[in-house]
This record gives C-alpha cells, sequence and structure tokens, in this order.
C-alpha cells in the first residue's frame, strides 16, 4: 500500500549576506513525519497561478501549515521582513483555497493555526509570554469529541485567538488557562489546527503522533 504523501509549507528568510529570499524548513520535521510513515512534500512558496498545478503534480494527500514568519496584517517587524510575511501569506491562502477544492486535509501548526483562522475571517490579538517561554498546560473544550492531545504543550507563538476571534465554521477543541485557543476545527471542512509544535518535542509525543494519523488517515 502507498503511503500518504503530506506536504509541508516553508517559512521564508532573508540571507544575510546575499541577495536571496530562502525557502526553509525545519529538519525535524522530516523526522516528525516520517515518524507517521507518511512521506513530508517540503512545498516552495510559489506564485498564486502555479498553485494549482504544484498541488495536482505532487498528488497530495494531505497538507501541514508549518510555523515561522508572522502573518503581514499583524506583523510589527521591519518592513523587509513584513514584505517577507505578504509573500507567504498569499501563497499560504490560495493553498488552502485549491486544497480545499481538492477536499485535501489540511492541519495547522501556530502560524498555521493563526493563517488558517485568518482565511476564515478570523482575527488574532497580541499575547505574552508564549514565546519560547517553556511550557504550559492546556484544556480540552467541552465540544470536543475528536482531539487526542497533551494535556502539557509547548509554546512558540506571539499571538492567540480568543472565542470571539474565532473565524466562521471554526470550532474550539483546547484552551489555555487564560482561554486562548490552542487547537481547532472546521465544523465541515477536513481543516484541523493546533499551537504548539510536534516537531521540536525532543522525544515525539504519542498523543500528537495518535492525532496527525487519525486526521489524515480517516
Amino acid at each position: 500500500m502507498s503511503k500518504i504523501r503530506i506536504g509541508i509549507t516553508q517559512k521564508l528568510m532573508k540571507h544575510p549576506k546575499y541577495n536571496e529570499i530562502l525557502n526553509c524548513l525545519d529538519i525535524r520535521w522530516y523526522d516528525y513525519i516520517n515518524s507517521l510513515n507518511f512521506i513530508p512534500v517540503p512545498l516552495p512558496n510559489v506564485k498564486s497561478e502555479y498553485i494549482a498545478k504544484q498541488v495536482d503534480s505532487i498528488a497530495l494527500d494531505g497538507l501541514i501549515l508549518s510555523g515561522g514568519n508572522n502573518l503581514s496584517e499583524v506583523s510589527q517587524e521591519k518592513s523587509e521582513q513584513a514584505d517577507i510575511n505578504k509573500l507567504r501569506d498569499a501563497y499560504e491562502l490560495s493553498l488552502i483555497s485549491q486544497c480545499l477544492k481538492e477536499n485535501i486535509p489540511i492541519l495547522g501548526v501556530c502560524r498555521g493555526l493563526q493563517v488558517l483562522n485568518h482565511f476564515y475571517g478570523g482575527s488574532l490579538t497580541r499575547i505574552k509570554g508564549h514565546a519560547g517561554k517553556g511550557r504550559h498546560s492546556i484544556f480540552m473544550a467541552s465540544s470536543n469529541k475528536f482531539l487526542c492531545c497533551p494535556d502539557n504543550v509547548n509554546s512558540f507563538h506571539n499571538y492567540g485567538i480568543n472565542d470571539n476571534q474565532l473565524g466562521n465554521g471554526l470550532s474550539p477543541l483546547a484552551y489555555d488557562k487564560d482561554g486562548h485557543v490552542e487547537a481547532f476545527c472546521h465544523t465541515s471542512d477536513p481543516v484541523l489546527a493546533i499551537m504548539w509544535h510536534p516537531e521540536r518535542e525532543r522525544i515525539f509525543v504519542e498523543e500528537d503522533i495518535e492525532l496527525f494519523k487519525r486526521f489524515f488517515e480517516k
């Protein structure tokens, strides 16, 4: 039986010495996706007119929207980086549309959660004490009948989502202690998102592995 092919988006970075903008992906993602017995397929950021060809030629079974790069609408970074963020935003928003058109499951991680919320018309709020500040507990929403996740997760984000900031059709699955949404799904589209980074765990967490498998193998 052929393995599931999972596309994964990449961050954009300006090379410090050369006049180049680079597609970059943490190598830990390859180990994580391989641990699921899936095939990782890194996706370069391309112009919107090439996205349908990109998706069809690779024959994706699923998509992961990875972390890195703040959304341009909330970015407080210098103008050059903000422009780079806009390039990635445009790519990923068009990619989401194409994958939904082809009924390809989409799983967002950290920034990926944020861009999905933006895609569905939601908004973000600036939060403190979450970017690389260790770990925190998360709590399941009463409506959660899907998510099997750790009760303690890592944290690498500067922006969060309150219930009243969720996009259209999104249902919260988990919260942090301050009531920020840590995971959500869509009520009808094949969309799931989490705020923590499973690929950054020193030892991959079984609950994360089960969650990804359950979502992409269903």
